[in-house]
Parts: structure tokens; sequence; C-alpha cells
């Protein structure tokens, strides 16, 4: 089967040595330039766009070279005689008053007698009287004035066109200015009089006063005072009127204004009129905030122990002081600290499942109250309670299991003693300690003091796991795992799957098709050392493309790669990154 190669192969000038083309009796699909072996034909096929193209393999010149000479057989002729004994002739006939005739083995010659002049009923040539380019459309040859006439011959032999024309009485210079006159004399327009002068054939334009008088009028103030609105009462309806004549001018202005107390509907509250319960809205709330000044109180609620305050949707305060004179506090989801810096992050205390009540008191003493998981193996050893309970995660404290515990297997933060074990196995003694592959241990627990490095007593002193000695060992996270450099870590089949990545591009996706075909892929592994395989999701091919450390725009980057392909591929493409960070680093030698 094929590898694929989804991308142009750069040789950089290097020879492609011992190839063999691709071998078909059936042309492939391909483009310009596709090259292959027909195996039917035994000849070598290269497409040229279209169609594909023969290339010969015969080193004799298949080229035929021709030699021109004139001929007068059966009339006059170029003949074109070849190397290979072919003659192909190319024959001149003249017609009219042309005529074509064989000079010699080297010459033909075609001959042609004058012109003769054209005439009514003959045609011939004539001589164009002006070569000027007409911009009047040709219509159809008549004697009519305004019409397109026939082209004549004159007695030079010139091309002549007649045109009929029968001239008019023409006007005088008085004549003319008489006619204007009229037009104007006597004649009066808006504000301009017209006089024609006979005399000089002059016409005066006479225009009258033009000074305009703006009309004046009397003033009229707008006046508007309501007083001071105490209480309830607010401004129910504002009304001004103007009015103008004509030419825009104000002739005259007044107002009106009505007042009336707020009710409860203006409040947003609908219920009854003596109820003691009411509801703001947004806007109504936020008029009575914007009021307020800093020595203002806004209280909710009355002196009783019955008054409820609802509040939907967040309370923000933003005073320094709360004051809560509250004996309990009820959340589901714990309270929530801002911290010391206002961002995304906050804190949550919350409680856990509780099977009853429980009372969590803080000590008399300033200080910070540490987490169980900020407590490492280390502790004092005097069983003082700031010791951590052992998981499987964190070096601590654990109770041991009883017999009945031990044979029934089932608590998971308990340890098995050698008593447990005698109980279980029932089992006496073992002479000589072998490997057990099978069966039933039979023998007496094992006495810690065979054991080396721990005290036995379960304190904590157990000795960290190492490349040379036995001992506890605290698992790697995934980040860990990736970065590489942890020595003191054990690494899950978890964290060994977080150096890996697996992406599948979509190659039916319309953007990638109708692009570049290019693709990047976050693989989030932090290094640039990765290790990038394709195949093919349909036929599980190995195939091959450009891969680059870099991010969609090309720049190097730790957490990126991009790949090209020269052409769209048949099916989606499986994309496997493996990161090695953190492997032995070897210099080469170049002796």
């Amino acid at each position: 089967m094929a590898i694929k190669f989804l991308h142009d192969l750069d040789l950089t000038g290097q020879e492609l040595q011992n190839v063999k083309l691709h071998v078909t009796s059936s042309a492939p699909t391909a483009a310009a330039g596709a090259i292959y072996f027909d195996s039917g034909a035994n000849v070598v096929k290269v497409h040229d766009g279209t169609s594909f193209k023969t290339l010969s393999t015969d080193t004799s010149d298949d080229n035929t070279e021709y030699n021109i000479s004139a001929v007068s057989a059966s009339g006059a002729k170029l003949r074109l005689g070849g190397t290979d004994s072919s003659t192909d002739d190319v024959e001149f006939a003249g017609a009219g008053t042309v005529s074509v005739a064989v000079t010699n083995a080297n010459k033909l010659t075609i001959t042609g007698a004058a012109p003769s002049a054209a005439s009514a009923s003959a045609t011939g040539v004539i001589k164009l009287f002006s070569d000027t380019t007409q911009t009047v459309a040709a219509n159809e040859v008549t004697t009519t004035n305004g019409r397109t006439y026939g082209l004549q011959v004159d007695s030079n032999g010139k091309g002549v066109v007649n045109v009929p024309w029968t001239d008019s009485a023409t006007l005088t210079t008085e004549e003319v200015q008489d006619i204007v006159g009229a037009m104007f004399s006597g004649n009066t327009e808006t504000r301009i009089t017209a006089t024609y002068q006979d005399g000089d054939g002059t016409i005066d334009l006479v225009a009258d006063n033009m000074n305009y008088t703006h009309p004046t009028h009397d003033g009229d103030d707008i006046s508007i005072d309501t007083g001071a609105l105490t209480g309830a009462t607010v401004i129910s309806d504002l009304d001004f009127n103007i009015t103008t004549n004509t030419l825009g001018h104000v002739t005259d202005a007044n107002a009106a204004v009505s007042t009336r107390d707020l009710t409860l509907a203006d409040l947003g509250y609908t219920g009854a009129t003596n109820a003691n319960n009411y509801s703001l809205d947004l806007s109504k709330l936020n008029t009575v905030t914007s009021a307020m000044t800093g020595s203002d109180t806004l209280t909710f609620g009355d002196s009783g122990d019955d008054t409820t305050v609802v509040i939907k949707g967040n309370l923000t305060v933003i005073g320094t002081t709360t004051t809560n004179n509250v004996e309990t506090v009820s959340t589901s989801n714990g309270v929530i600290f801002e911290g010391s810096a206002a961002d995304a992050n906050e804190g949550t205390l919350k409680a856990g499942t509780l099977t009853g009540d429980r009372t969590y008191t803080l000590p008399d003493a300033s200080g910070t109250v540490a987490l169980t998981s900020q407590i490492t193996g280390t502790n004092s050893g005097t069983n003082t309670g700031d010791e951590p309970d052992a998981s499987t995660t964190v070096k601590g404290i654990v109770e041991l299991a009883t017999n009945a515990e031990a044979n029934a297997g089932t608590p998971a933060a308990r340890a098995v003693t050698p008593a447990n074990l005698q109980a279980y196995t029932g089992a006496s003694t073992i002479a000589t300690v072998g490997t057990i592959t099978s069966g039933t241990w039979q023998g007496t627990a094992i006495s810690t003091d065979y054991i080396a490095n721990t005290s036995g007593t379960n304190t904590g002193d157990e000795p960290d796991a190492s490349t040379s000695t036995k001992g506890i060992v605290e698992l790697a996270t995934s980040a860990e795992t990736q970065t590489g450099s942890d020595t003191g870590r054990a690494v899950t089949p978890d964290g060994l799957a977080a150096r890996s990545v697996h992406a599948t591009i979509d190659v039916s996706n319309s953007t990638f098709a109708s692009g570049n075909q290019v693709c990047a892929i976050q693989h989030d592994l932090g290094t640039e050392d990765v290790i990038v395989q394709l195949f093919d999701s349909s036929t599980k091919e190995t195939v091959f493309a450009v891969v680059e450390r870099k991010n969609f725009a090309g720049s190097a980057s730790t957490s990126t790669i991009r790949i090209t392909f020269s052409s769209v591929p048949d099916n989606d493409v499986e994309v496997m990154i493996t990161s090695i960070k953190g492997s032995t680093a070897k210099t080469p030698s170049y002796s």
C-alpha cells in the first residue's frame, strides 16, 4: 500500500535516484505536469493540462525539412519539396485584372491592370474631394432638403454631393432688432421694466426699489412658576404654545403647568391601600438613591421582628461596615469572600453533607487557620492533633483495622497489622522466605525489626521513595507529568496520557476546503519537543504533510502546531501529538 504525501516534496537540488514511474495501462486522474509509464503502449506520457501526451524515446531526428521553389506546371505554384521525398504545392491564381506568373524558380510575379474611372453605369475609382469625417447619420438617398444625397463625379473626376438648395429672403440687422425689441418693449416683469431703444438698437432694463422692511411685533414673555414642590407633589403636565406668522416670526407665546400628588400605584404598588408591603421598580428606586446625601438613612421594614425584606438578585454593599444582628445565616452554596484583590478569584466557606448539628469554634488567638492539605508528613509526633489523615495522595496518620475489618476487606482508610494477617490466613510458621506465586500465606507476622528505615509505629518517619530507596511516594499531576522534570513523584496512567493529544482534521470544513488547506491544533503541551504523526481516518494509511511548530499566524509556538496540505485530502486526517519534553539530552558527534 502506497504512502500518501499530502504536500509537495522539496529535494533542495538533490538527486532522485533509483526511481520508477507509476506503471499502469490506463491513464490516472491527474492535472498538468503528471507523468506515468503506459504499460500497454510502453511509452512515457505527461499531462499538458488537457490530456496526456506521449514522450518519444526515439533518439533519431523525426523532423522533415522542405525546399521551396516556384513551378509553372498547371498554373503558378509554390512547391514544398520535403527531405522525405514528399511534394506539396500551393497554387496562386489571379482574378479580374490580376494575373499570376512564374518568373523563375525563386519568383512569382503578380500583375494587375490600372482601375478604370467610375461612371453611372460602371464600377470604378473616383478621387475624393475631402477626407473629413462626417458626423451626421446617413438617410436614404433623395433630392429633398435635409436628406442624404447621392455621390457624383464632377468634370475633374472628383466625388461630389449635389444638394438641392433654394435661397430664401435674408433678414437685415434692423429687422432682427425690431423683432427682438418687440419682445421686450413695454414688457414688465416682477420689479423689472424693459424698453427697446430703436434709435441705437439697445434694450433698457430698469429695476424698482428693492429695499425690504422687516415687520415688527410686540414682545411676549413665557413665565412658569409652580413654587417649591413638597412631599409627594410632582409636575403632571407642562404645555408650551408658540404662534408664528407666514414669515416664521413669533407673534404670541404662553405656557401652563399642572401638578398632582404621587399615589402608591405610581411607586409600583398594586395591592390594598392599607397594606404594609411596598414594591419599588428600578427607575423609582434610582430616583430615591440619587436624592439621598451622605448623612441620610434609608430604612426597609419596621421596628418589629415580623418584617421580611426580600431582595431578588444580587445585593452589593459598597460601604466599609456591614452590621448583621442575626443569629442564623442560611445559605446552601456557602459564604463567598472576595479576598484582598477585587478580581475574578474568590474564597468559599462551605459545610459538607451533615448528618446532625455541628459547631465550629475559632480559637481565641490571632493567626491563620491552616488547612489539612497544608500539613505535610512532618509532625510533632506527640499526637497533638496536627497530624493529617493518610491517603493515597497525602502522608499522615492512619487508624489500625480490626481482625473483622481485615477479613471483610471493606475499610479503605485503615491499615492492616501483622495480627490481622495472621487472623486472615490462619497460618502458623514458615521456615524459609522465598517467592510465593500461589496458595495461601501460612507464616507468622513479619516483625517490624526486619523492615528497614521504619520505627514500626507509623509516626510519619517513613522514608521517601527514590531510585535507591523503597518508601512512600506521591502521585504526579498531569501538569507535572507534562513538565517532565519532577523526579520525586510517580506517574499514573492518566498522567502519562496527558502527554499526548489527538485531533481530527475535518476536510469537509468550508473554510479549510476553500482556503489554503491550512489548520492549527492547540495541544497545550508547553513544548516544541513533540512527535506528530498523521493517518487517514478511513484507510488507516500513514500520510505526510507540512508540520510546523507554529501558530496559525506563523509565529513559533510551544502550544500549537500548524499543518499545511497542498490539496484537500480524500478523507478526514487523524493527528497524534506526543510530548517528549524532559527526554535525555545528548550531544552529537561530528568527527
